[in-house]
């Protein structure tokens, strides 16, 4: 390197000779497969108390990235269905003073229970007061069998409390009957709850308490406010249980066949056969017996009511789970219907472009709480980078169903890992092999 003086500056001569040639870019890369693996326990716990939303550093950059997919995910299956956020425990309903009965439904069976005309002015009394009660059953994650019983317990206790409580403030000296009229028989076949009150006529009223005030999904309208509409949401617990609309008004049963599950079971013939009016009756197929007792006030029966919805119950609402990762979305989802004054005027659909990077099924594979991926990643969209990324470091993640709720995990850990490609500048080197 030589300077040159001309008038105030210096020119910098560069010389340059073949001994030290500059390395031309010969544009080749090697293919990288790197797998980053996510654990939600690995986020700031004080920044992010909650595991379905969350930014995380990676421990390097990665350059150049090509494309990135979800590769297998372990996610805990017991999320609570009915919970505080989905507004989905209680279950408000109405009784009516009880209807006594010229027919006695089961004129084979037994007696029925007998109950005092002193019981029956104290529950007409609090009726008198109130004859609106609001049922509320814990969180969790329910069975079918669990949930009838979880809701029947609850629909008699807030009934009981309030004739306990009548029988305290007016110093009342009554012989206590606990309230344990309404019964709630599972039928498997449809899977539907049959609601029946063996004392009082009810009703499942259409309540305040079922409506929501935030929105469900994203609206495709963004300068509309409409919420969605009711009709076509899973709003409060009587939308889980199967009831379209409310109010539901109780039925008067007539004939106890209307409120049995037909049974499978066989029996022999009995000898000798008994006759029923001169009649033998099949022998071979067992009579279906009545889920509970017609009640009796002085020798005279007491109505049955009953309700059953027009649906089956829903004990998961949500299939899937939607991974998102700001920036490196691929998959395209539609969303819920919005009923608003742009989908009532036109025929296009909504939804959402790059909206998620995985797809996840709530269901496990073996006899475990969880669900894993177990060979299904290959199924995952792949997302693409034309041109590639220049660097990858930092992984907004959210959790969320479908409807756009996000997933609620508790204290649950959960942990997923990416595919990442990515490509490295290299040179081609000529390997030459030394014969030993």
């Amino acid at each position: 390197m030589n300077r040159t003086k001309t008038d105030n500056s210096y020119v910098l001569n560069y010389e340059l000779n073949d001994n030290y040639p500059l390395i031309p870019n010969q544009n080749t890369y090697f293919k990288q497969d790197k797998i980053i693996c996510i654990n939600s326990q690995d986020r700031n716990i004080i920044k992010y108390p909650k595991s379905n939303s969350f930014e995380i550093l990676l421990p390097t950059d990665i350059v150049n990235v090509s494309s990135i997919q979800l590769k297998n995910w372990m996610f805990p299956i017991n999320t609570n269905t009915f919970s505080y956020s989905r507004n989905n425990l209680q279950l408000e309903f109405t009784l009516r003073p009880l209807i006594k009965s010229p027919k006695r439904l089961d004129p084979l069976g037994g007696t029925g229970n007998n109950i005092s005309e002193n019981y029956i002015e104290i529950v007409e009394s609090v009726l008198s007061i109130s004859n609106t009660f609001i049922a509320t059953i814990n969180e969790g994650m329910y069975t079918s069998e669990t949930l009838s019983y979880e809701i029947q317990n609850q629909m008699n206790a807030v009934v009981d409390k309030a004739i306990i409580e009548y029988i305290i403030e007016n110093n009342l000296e009554a012989e206590y009957t606990p309230y344990i009229f309404f019964n709630i028989i599972l039928s498997k076949p449809d899977s539907k709850f049959w609601f029946v009150n063996t004392l009082n006529p009810f009703e499942f009223t259409d309540s305040k308490l079922y409506k929501t005030n935030t929105l469900i999904g994203e609206v495709f309208n963004p300068c509309s406010n409409d919420k969605m509409f009711t009709s076509y949401s899973y709003y409060g617990l009587p939308a889980y249980l199967g009831f379209q609309e409310l109010p539901a008004i109780s039925n008067v049963c007539n004939d106890k066949y209307e409120l049995t599950v037909m049974s499978n079971l066989y029996s022999f013939p009995a000898s000798p056969y008994s006759l029923i009016n001169g009649i033998i009756p099949n022998s071979y197929i067992s009579l279906p017996l009545l889920s509970f007792q017609q009640n009796m006030v002085n020798g005279e029966y007491i109505n049955v009511n009953f309700i059953k919805p027009l649906n089956s119950y829903t004990l998961v609402l949500y299939t899937h789970i939607y991974l998102e990762i700001e920036a490196l979305n691929c998959g395209d989802e539609t969303k819920p219907f919005t009923n608003n004054e742009f989908t009532r005027a036109t025929n296009q659909g909504n939804g959402s472009v790059n909206s998620f990077l995985g797809k996840i099924p709530l269901f496990s594979t073996s006899n475990t709480e969880y669900a894993t991926s177990n060979g299904g990643s290959e199924k995952q969209p792949i997302s693409y980078f034309n041109p590639p990324l220049e660097r990858l470091r930092k992984l907004k993640i959210n959790l969320r169903y479908h409807d756009g709720t996000n997933v609620d995990f508790g204290l649950n850990s959960w942990d997923f890992a990416l595919n990442v490609n990515s490509y490295l500048p290299t040179q081609n080197k000529k390997i030459t092999k030394t014969p030993f």
